[in-house]
């Protein structure tokens, strides 16, 4: 549980950093409306974050998403894919049998 947190809160903060310095001009935190240096520096800075931020969620192996593929829920999805594949292969089958 304390990696997967730790991942979030990495992940949040590259978040932040990036809006932040995307958006400085916007919301008042840069002096110039174009993208400075400072701002530069701040997207590519938010952008690592973020991305080791996706990592490190993902390779926690917590992820608790069971509508798509990812973390320990790989089998529990692809059984229920098979299943709803099934279920429709039967109901075409009856179809066809009326």
């Amino acid at each position: 549980m304390k990696n997967q947190s730790s991942a979030m809160i990495v992940l949040v903060v590259g978040a932040v950093i990036l809006l932040a310095s995307v958006f400085a001009g916007n919301i008042g935190l840069a002096n110039v409306p174009a993208l400075s240096a400072q701002q530069a520096t701040g997207v590519v800075i938010g952008a690592v974050l973020l991305a080791v931020g996706f990592f490190l969620n993902n390779k926690s192996g917590q992820n608790t998403n069971k509508t798509s593929p990812g973390g320990d829920s790989d089998a529990a999805w692809l059984d229920s894919l098979t299943k709803a594949e099934e279920i429709d292969s039967d109901k075409s089958a009856d179809r066809e049998g009326q």
